[in-house]
């Protein structure tokens, strides 16, 4: 079916939300609102006001599940707060992901450097295996190839950097992988870390988590997945993960409640609870994880929704170690 729907003006969005049973009280500040976040990204945090699809009627889609109208009593404020909570969720996110992804640049170029001052380049320092897979995207190349490609992409926008001309004047364009670690993206780290050898990855995770290599690599899918998602603006708050955490090992006691809670970990949870034990373990001064805790506490209460049904935050969490004040 080809789009057919029209363009309308602020004045027109404004009366589509009313006449479909958006409660606005305040025409200049909704007005606001749409100019500057936009109808489009408004209505993903209008849309869980919106009433359900009834059992007996078809969606139109499989990701369908409200129709245009909405509940009784719903408010334009309330999809305003939500979005206002979301952003600086957001921001919250990036500010653990920085603290991670410094972490692993520091690791990585120590414990790969350590076997090879240019472990990044040659695969035979690596896991050639992995290195050799098909890679999802370009599936006539390895993973290895394609990830040398795009690292040599980053290392040319970073030729600007004085630390890299310097590196390239002096030397030859090869840097070593302390160096080379800090114009990777943090999707570069996680992908060069996935190939790395079963010990080397073993050092960095233990150095960072104390868990294994595997569970911490799975952390990264989750941690690099969160972090774009919020580098992006994307809608965070009530998201279920593309990537998951996977199982929690006994020796990661703070997360252990993740095994008991199926719709947790596939929530926007997992990846917050396990940030909150990575940050506490990198810089146990921080107070991440009470600094979320008190933006929940910021959560719009007089809302049908709320993190414990649409965050995936399980019963009783406050309660739990990680997240005391004390404890980050």
């Amino acid at each position: 079916m080809q789009y057919d729907k029209p363009h309308l003006t602020i004045e027109q969005q404004l009366r589509q939300l009313s006449e479909r049973g958006l409660q606005i009280d305040e025409g200049d500040a909704a007005r606001r609102i749409l100019e500057t976040v936009g109808y489009y990204r408004f209505s993903a945090y209008a849309y869980p006001f919106r009433r359900p699809i009834p059992k007996d009627v078809a969606p139109d889609t499989s990701v369908q599940f409200r129709v245009n109208s909405f509940e009784v009593g719903a408010r334009f404020d309330w999809a305003r707060s939500l979005w206002a909570f979301d952003r600086s969720l957001r921001l919250h996110i990036l500010d653990a992901v920085e603290a991670v992804e410094i972490a692993l640049r520091s690791k990585i170029g120590y414990h790969l450097g350590r076997r090879d001052p240019f472990g990044h380049l040659d695969r035979t320092s690596l896991d050639t295996a992995r290195c050799a897979r098909l890679d999802i995207e370009f599936s006539d190349r390895g993973v290895f190839d394609v990830w040398l490609d795009r690292f040599a992409h980053h290392q040319k926008k970073a030729q600007a950097e004085d630390f890299v001309q310097h590196y390239v004047e002096k030397y030859d364009s090869k840097l070593p992988v302390w160096v080379a670690t800090e114009v990777m993206e943090f999707g570069q780290l996680v992908r060069l870390f996935g190939l790395m050898r079963d010990d080397d990855q073993s050092l960095v995770s233990k150095d960072i988590a104390q868990v294994s290599g595997a569970v911490f690599g799975r952390w990264m899918k989750v941690a690099n997945y969160t972090r774009n998602l919020s580098a992006h603006h994307a809608r965070l708050w009530n998201r279920r993960l593309t990537y998951k955490v996977g199982r929690i090992p006994d020796n990661a006691a703070d997360l252990i409640h993740l095994n008991e809670a199926p719709e947790s970990r596939q929530r926007i949870y997992a990846a917050c609870v396990v940030l909150a034990f990575l940050v506490r373990a990198i810089r146990p001064e921080a107070r991440w994880a009470a600094r979320l805790v008190e933006l929940l506490d910021t959560f719009p209460n007089d809302l049908p929704v709320s993190p414990e049904r649409n965050m995936g935050f399980p019963a009783g969490w406050r309660s739990l170690e990680v997240w005391s004040t004390g404890a980050a």
